[in-house]
């Protein structure tokens, strides 16, 4: 009867835990994780009975027979070494050689591998010099330490000298607890006040739980008895992310002064990233990019900041180098949402490769469902390629996550209008879904465009949407049905001028009716509200229309052709408005007619320029030359229709 065989590997696998454990100090703790993701040990640092909150991690290594080299080799994935740089503790790879009864170890921060190159394996070569049975656990506890501290800008203490108390304030802080380390700190600090170490740490503690006004006095207090540079770094670092969160330009230009003031030749790569993020969100990308390259010359497997640089050479149109630093971001940390949704972003903008953006913003959902409430925005890109891609109700889905979150989000709101205005024809229960949304935006916000998609959706008869127009606008002031009838205006383009209403609004309060009144009035006339109503409408006609124009072909050209022709069709026609049905001496009429024949040219003429001008800035627009759309054609056309209405009023000459 065959029994089992323990496989020599397993042998192997043994002795080296064993020789390991063995070299350990006796009340330091080990852990082995439940899970092989390429770390065999976890280790916690133990002083004076307490745990300190320190720890690293261990990879073991092992091989049977010695090698004559003064190293030895050990070979890595990838993906383990990109599983070991996102770890916060530091990882220490340790290599047992069975023949020599020894084992060689190397911190793997000390090594300079460049992680963003597309390599499956890494060779590492581990100093035979660095004996596991010779190390000194005081330099390790050192080290770690200081690996600690580097994270959060403390200055130097020695841990073996802590009281218990101590000890424990500082293991939570070291274990990220900082809600608790807060209290811990601060209680200490009240016999201690002078204690600077944990003073920063107090800092820190706040800034990494948001609350960034008393971090700042905390640091502020600080810099009174001790102006460090360290310190000056922290107060940088807080005044920052406190001028993110807040918007406040001022505070991001007070981190960026003390950053520059306190960057030197000897800057670490964390300084440099912070000090070119505050570039970043100031705009100043040329600089940024240097600060960021400074940063990864420092450390080059730093996946944030590789992303950070894309976004700059986004915002500068280097959309090759972009993609060139968010592919070396994800080289180093595969599963970087921040990097995985901006070059889904820019693959949409960009280079409209819709699908390689769903897949990229599926990754990151499969990384972590509810990643994208804490980026909303998020649901709008997810919202916006699926509608690309024409998977409508997938859109609606995510733009209404994005809306149970920031319900009065322009953006959102914008979007879902548009969505459903493009595709409720095409299924019942989006026309129900549109009814409802449109009731409600118009409702929220008195949305104009809602109510003119809600009077194409509900089919709402002329005469009602002509009351509800009225009563919700002043496009209609003085004006009725049996107006729009005489004057035969389109139903169709009155009601169309609602998509374009806010625009046409602001671009009227900046040039008012008002401003042709010299051009209309004389001794002998007045001008009647009715006129200016009517004037009113039909230049927002124009305006709507040549914006409906334009959406459709594109040609910048057709702004001011569209402007110019509605205006001169309708505009001469309102003539009759200034001068009702009477007899006016003939004298008079002729003067009436000179004055207006010359000026109400000059009205339409200056009306088209204005809106041609307002348009072409707001669609960004190159500039366009009058002579360009205006012919002499339509000047001839223009006087004659104004003298044939001035003459039907005023009765100077015979048919």
């Amino acid at each position: 009867m065959k029994k089992p065989v323990r496989h020599s590997s397993h042998i192997l696998e043994t002795k080296s835990r064993k020789f390991f454990e063995a070299q350990l100090p006796d009340d330091w703790i080990f852990n082995i994780p439940a899970n092989d993701y390429g770390l065999d040990y976890h280790i916690e640092v133990v002083l004076k009975n307490e745990v300190t909150g320190l720890n690293f991690s261990v990879q073991l290594k092992s091989r049977k027979t010695k090698v004559n080299k003064p190293y030895c080799s050990a070979s890595l994935k990838h993906s383990t070494l990109n599983y070991f740089h996102v770890r916060l503790e530091p990882v220490m790879l340790i290599s047992f050689v069975e023949e020599e009864q020894e084992a060689y170890w190397i911190w793997m921060d000390e090594l300079k591998l460049d992680l963003s190159q597309s390599k499956d394996t890494y060779s590492i070569q581990i100093p035979k010099a660095n004996k596991l049975s010779k190390i000194d656990w005081n330099n390790t506890l050192t080290y770690v330490q200081e690996i600690f501290n580097k994270r959060s800008f403390i200055g130097e203490f020695n841990i073996t000298e802590l009281t218990n108390a101590e000890v424990i304030a500082w293991r939570t802080y070291y274990g990220d607890g900082f809600q608790q380390s807060i209290f811990l700190f601060r209680e200490l600090l009240k016999k201690d006040s002078g204690n600077i170490p944990m003073r920063q740490a107090l800092a820190w503690s706040l800034h990494m739980t948001y609350q960034y006004a008393e971090a700042l006095k905390v640091i502020n207090e600080l810099l009174r008895t001790n102006p460090s540079a360290r310190n000056y770094q922290t107060k940088a670092c807080i005044l920052a992310e406190f001028g993110f969160k807040e918007n406040d330009k001022g505070k991001i230009i007070q981190a960026k002064n003390l950053f520059q003031q306190y960057i030197d030749q000897e800057a670490d790569g964390l300084m440099l990233y912070n000090y070119a993020n505050t570039l970043n969100g100031l705009a100043n990308y040329e600089e940024a990019i240097r600060n960021y390259k400074l940063s990864l010359e420092k450390n080059q497997n730093y996946a944030e900041c590789w992303k950070n640089l894309g976004t700059c050479f986004y915002h500068i149109g280097n959309h090759e180098e972009e993609m060139n630093c968010y592919d070396r971001a994800l080289a180093i940390e595969p599963a970087l949402p921040e990097a995985l949704i901006s070059k889904g972003i820019t693959l949409i903008k960009i280079y409209s490769r819709y699908k390689d953006a769903l897949i990229l913003f599926n990754q990151v959902q499969d990384l972590d469902d509810v990643l994208y409430d804490s980026f909303v925005y998020g649901f709008f890109w997810l919202a916006f390629v699926h509608e690309k891609l024409d998977h409508v109700e997938e859109a609606l889905k995510w733009i209404d996550k994005g809306l149970d979150q920031e319900p009065t989000n322009l953006h959102f709101l914008n979007f879902k209008s548009n969505l459903l205005a493009k595709y409720w024809k095409k299924h019942r229960l989006l026309k129900i879904a549109a009814i409802k949304f449109f009731e409600f935006r118009f409702e929220l916000q008195k949305d104009i465009k809602s109510l003119y998609y809600l009077i194409q959706i509900k089919s709402i008869s002329k005469k009602a949407a002509f009351t509800l127009i009225q009563s919700r606008t002043d496009l209609l002031n003085g004006i009725t049905l049996k107006l729009l009838d005489e004057y035969e205006l389109k139903w169709e383009s009155v009601v169309e001028v609602l998509l374009y209403w806010e625009s046409y609004r602001k671009f009227r309060n900046e040039y008012p009716l008002s401003r042709y009144t010299e051009q209309l009035l004389s001794q002998h006339n007045s001008i009647p509200t009715q006129f200016w109503g009517l004037l009113n409408l039909v230049c927002s006609i124009s305006f709507s229309q040549a914006q409906k124009k334009y959406n459709k072909t594109k040609q910048s050209l057709s702004v001011p052709v569209q402007i110019s022709k509605i205006l001169l069709e309708e505009v001469p026609k309102l003539i009759r408005e200034i001068f009702p049905s009477m007899k006016y001496p003939q004298k008079i009429a002729v003067e009436l007619f000179s004055f207006f024949y010359v000026h109400y040219s000059i009205i339409i003429s200056r009306e088209i320029g204005l809106q041609t001008g307002y348009i072409s800035a707001q669609l960004n627009l190159p500039e366009m030359d009058s002579e360009e759309y205006l012919q002499n054609n339509w000047h001839v056309e223009l006087h004659a229709s104004i003298a044939f209405h001035l003459n039907r009023q005023l009765n100077l000459l015979e048919k």
